[in-house]
This record gives structure tokens, sequence and C-alpha cells, in this order.
């Protein structure tokens, strides 16, 4: 690996992976990442607990989902540029 560090997949990379060997429930993948809340058979009780409409609820899952991209694209570079510079 030549010095180098790897880095593991991101939780975004994983949901839109074209690779057909390693297919991924989506719904297991969100269960997995960020527990049973994020089950999608559960947004019409959470949505009645907390009075959000479910397709509310899906888009902040949708912007948390981004933000973890967001977020992992900004560590990846930075690792980069500590590794080999801008």
């Amino acid at each position: 690996m030549s010095g180098k560090t790897e880095i593991a997949p991101s939780l975004y990379g994983q949901v839109f992976s074209k690779n057909t060997d390693n297919t991924v429930d989506k719904a297991v993948l969100l269960i997995s990442t960020f527990g049973e809340a994020a089950d999608p058979k559960n947004f019409l009780a959470q949505s009645k607990a907390t009075n959000i409409q479910h397709m509310t609820l899906s888009l902040i899952f949708s912007i948390a989902i981004h933000a973890t991209f967001e977020g992992w694209t900004v560590y990846k570079l930075g690792l980069r540029d500590e590794e080999v510079g801008p």
C-alpha cells in the first residue's frame, strides 16, 4: 500500500454503488447505520408520533445521508492533503 492510508467505503458509496457483486439492501443499510429509527416501515408510526408527514421524515433522512456524504468527502480530502499535499 506504499505508506498510504486506506479509507473504508462510505455510506454514500455503499448506497449508490454500481458494483453488482456486492448488492446492498438499502433499507438494511439504513437500519444498520442509523438504527431501528431509520427503518422505512416505521415512517408512518414516526410521522404520527411526531406529527410530521412521512414524506417530510423521508426528506430528513435524505438530508442526513447527504450530510454524511459531505462530511466524509471533507475528511477524505483533508486526509489526502495531509498525506500528499494540496
